[in-house]
């Protein structure tokens, strides 16, 4: 009797990709805790605090990347919320007074672009709205805190940046009807 094997080859590229992660693993760690000790014996601000966060990016985005939800729309809202904390950590620890309007200016651009993503290939997007959502929440807090902080804030980029989110949220809820609560019970386990 002749058994005919059916099933397709195994692929051993996801081995690989666990053994490059675990091989990349040490020199990210290595480089992460030098760059602190070399900031405590240095003195000065807390800049390893930034290059600690630039790590975390690359490594979250170009090494060990997700393995459900790896698509554009998801990649860059992640990219653009790492960037936005990176300007808000330069703000806090190095130099203080422009991060609030480059960081308004940011999420709006990503806003729109995200926006223009998702619409432009609505049907296949449409599952992908959980990332896009995401960063018009961000964008809504950061509105807020913009608006109620007793900093000396400009208003104007935080309105646009305001409209704009709420522009494209109710284009969400009129576009996708009764799939945006469904996807909405979805990620958040709502029965």
């Amino acid at each position: 009797m002749n058994i005919k094997n059916i099933y397709p080859h195994k692929d051993n590229n996801g081995s690989k990709r666990r053994r490059a992660v675990k091989i990349l693993y040490i020199p990210f760690l290595v480089v992460a805790l030098a760059s602190v000790i070399v900031n405590i014996i240095v003195g000065g601000p807390a800049w390893s605090a930034i290059v600690l966060m630039g790590l975390y990016m690359i490594w979250n985005l170009f090494v060990s990347t997700d393995l459900i939800e790896y698509n554009r729309i998801s990649q860059f809202t992640k990219a653009v919320i790492y960037a936005c904390i990176i300007i808000y950590l330069i703000e806090v620890f190095i130099v203080g007074g422009w991060a609030y309007d480059v960081i308004t200016i940011v999420t709006f651009g990503s806003i729109i672009v995200s926006g223009v993503i998702f619409y432009t290939n609505f049907h296949r997007q449409k599952h992908n709205m959980y990332p896009l959502l995401k960063l018009i929440v961000i964008g809504i807090i950061w509105c807020f805190i913009g608006f109620f902080s007793a900093l000396e804030v400009q208003s104007w980029p935080l309105i646009v940046l305001g409209c704009a989110t709420v522009i494209l949220l109710s284009s969400f809820i009129i576009a996708l009807r009764g799939d945006f609560i469904r996807e909405l019970k979805c990620r958040l386990h709502i029965k």
